[in-house]
């Protein structure tokens, strides 16, 4: 989905920047193409977007093809690049469908009701410690790309800031801990430390 999403946003903002409507062509095509894929699946109010299939099995939505996985940064990534689009289209109705309905299902995800709704959590693998660093950086994708969200989509802005707000509180509150006292660990959700800390923990 990265390479995807990547490519797609990247093609979104250059539509944004330069106005060229072949940028925009190319990413309407990129996203229609992911939609349309197996990729994308719609279940109990929620886009799920799944991380990735295989292409030597024909990229079915069955198992072994389909790794029935999510991350936020692919939320966060198609979030932005929906975003550019909205904007550089002057507010077509069906990319702010896009951007609500990522934003939506972002929000139900990874900002779960038991910490209070509002801070972020990278749910398939932080509560457990599983995390790689890979891992424990995504949900900086997410953070950027919900606030340059909240800046091309005005009407995004107050949903969007109160849950980066608590996410950033909780985040300050675990950055005390490695040898300088000040490197972070991942579970902002809790005040107390896990002691792990890296590169992944940092970006974010």
């Amino acid at each position: 989905m990265i390479s995807n999403g990547g490519n797609f946003q990247v093609a979104a903002r250059l539509a944004y920047i330069t106005g060229n409507e072949t940028y925009s062509d190319w990413a309407t095509m990129v996203w229609d193409w992911i939609a349309a894929s197996a990729m994308f699946e719609r279940n109990d109010g929620i886009l799920y977007i799944w991380d990735n299939v295989d292409a030597d099995l024909e990229c079915s939505k069955e198992e072994p093809s389909l790794r029935r996985l999510i991350w936020s940064y692919n939320y966060g990534v198609l979030l932005g690049g929906a975003a550019y689009m909205y904007n550089h289209t002057d507010g077509a109705p069906e990319w702010l469908e896009r951007v609500e309905e990522i934003l939506d299902s972002a929000f139900k995800l990874y900002f779960p009701a038991e910490y209070g709704g509002n801070i972020m959590v990278e749910f398939h693998c932080e509560q457990s410690g599983i995390c790689n660093q890979d891992q424990k950086s995504f949900k900086a994708y997410l953070s950027r790309w919900m606030a340059v969200t909240a800046v091309l989509v005005p009407g995004t802005y107050d949903r969007i800031m109160a849950k980066l707000r608590e996410s950033a509180l909780g985040a300050a509150r675990q950055c005390n801990g490695g040898t300088t006292g000040s490197m972070c660990s991942a579970q902002w959700y809790t005040d107390v430390p896990t002691g792990a800390t890296g590169v992944g923990e940092q970006v974010s």
